[in-house]
């Protein structure tokens, strides 16, 4: 006997759809993680030889949560070696800008750490980043992991961001998790993007954030939804 499809429900849809315009107005008691404000870092890097990788440390700076930041830029494959490149830049005037970009033929990724933290994340509900433009061949997605480590435990995450601008929440209940994992006493946090072969994406911050009151109720409908469609 089949399997009848589940469908969301219309109260479901309405909420998801509403959700991100709810979340996409001001900050409401956000955590900055990185705006791009700051950097010390000579812009921009890249990368020509494949198997080949740049780790840029910078410390003392401002609009970091824990003022500093690890870049490590990596760049696995080319077709045309020599020709091929992946570069990275952050552009700290205006809003602050984080941009990779990637030529026809080079296949390379981006990893974002903070190190040595003492922080609290325990009042926030979720990691969202504000991807300004995301842009790869056939439209395919760009996986993006957030992997967050406490005193005895860590936690794990990948989401796909599709386009933008577009914010990519990664809502703290539904990490993966192991040990005993304690959001109150966080001490490393790392971001991975993946977008593929002549992939290319802006970002202009990455927050720990609670969604602004207007949203609660969206939030509270879609859970309730999901919940009686489980049942």
């Amino acid at each position: 006997m089949s399997t009848p499809a589940v469908r969301p429900s219309r109260g479901f849809m309405a909420a998801a759809a509403a959700l991100p315009l709810a979340l996409a107005g001001s900050a409401f008691g956000a955590v900055i993680i990185d705006d791009f404000s700051d950097t010390f870092a000579a812009w921009p890097h890249a990368l020509d030889v494949a198997g080949t990788q740049v780790l840029i440390d910078e410390g003392g700076i401002a609009g970091t949560i824990g003022d500093e930041r690890r870049s490590q830029l990596f760049l696995a494959t080319t077709d045309v070696p020599g020709l091929d490149s992946v570069s990275l830049a952050i552009d700290p005037s205006g809003t602050g800008l984080l941009d990779y970009s990637s030529t026809a033929g080079a296949d390379g990724s981006l990893s974002l750490s903070y190190l040595d933290l003492v922080a609290d994340l325990s009042s926030e509900l979720f990691i969202s980043l504000d991807i300004v433009a995301y842009d790869a061949p056939g439209s395919a997605p760009m996986p993006v992991t957030l992997d967050l480590v406490s005193v005895d435990g860590s936690a794990t995450a990948t989401l796909d961001a599709s386009g933008g601008p577009e914010k990519l929440l990664f809502f703290f209940a539904g990490l993966t998790t192991s040990g005993n994992f304690d959001l109150s006493e966080i001490s490393e946090i790392s971001l991975a993007f993946d977008p593929g072969v002549a992939g290319d994406f802006r970002l202009n911050g990455i927050f720990a954030d609670v969604p602004a009151p207007a949203a609660l109720p969206l939030l509270a409908i879609a859970a309730l939804t999901t919940r009686r469609r489980r049942r």
